[in-house]
Order: C-alpha cells, then sequence, then structure tokens
C-alpha cells in the first residue's frame, strides 16, 4: 500500500531531524555516545510511551526496565567503543 502525502511528508520530517542528531552524535566523544546509546536503547524497551517492546517474555515491564538498565549500559559502553574503534588497514 502505497504512502499517503501526509505519511510521506510526516516521513520527510522525521528524517530531517535524524540527520542532524546523526552528525552530531558523530561528532561526540566515546563517553557521550555510550550515554546516547545507553538512552536511545532504553527508550526502545520497558515502560517509555514509545517503547517498542514492553517487556521480556516472564517479567512486567517494570522489571524489564530494571534488567535492561544494567544491560544497556555495558552494551552502549561496548558500541560506543566499537564505533569509535579505528579501521584496520
Amino acid at each position: 500500500m502505497p504512502l499517503t502525502e501526509d505519511q510521506a511528508a510526516e516521513l520527510a520530517l522525521d528524517i530531517n531531524e535524524a540527520i542532524p542528531a546523526a552528525i552530531a552524535f558523530a561528532k561526540l566523544p566515546t563517553e557521550d555516545k555510550a550515554l546516547v546509546i545507553r538512552y536511545f536503547l532504553d527508550g526502545l524497551i520497558g515502560t517509555d510511551e514509545n517503547a517498542v517492546i514492553e517487556s521480556i517474555p516472564g517479567l512486567t515491564p517494570e522489571m524489564t526496565e530494571v534488567v535492561t538498565d544494567v544491560v544497556f549500559k555495558l552494551l552502549a559502553d561496548a558500541a560506543s567503543k566499537y564505533i569509535d574503534k579505528e579501521p584496520e588497514v
């Protein structure tokens, strides 16, 4: 089903906001990238109103939030180091 004019315009606005954010993110030092990644991941899972996943199967949304907070910090630290890694020649 093709996009409507309104859907296309809304998606274009989202992309317009995402590009400057991606540029600003790329310029951040590693520690700040880790912090941004952590909050990005946190917004995807748990009690956040825009969360993609409410809970891990078998856990309440609140318990999922507690568990993922710890995991996301570790993942964010690792991901930020990988992003800033010098390419191998």
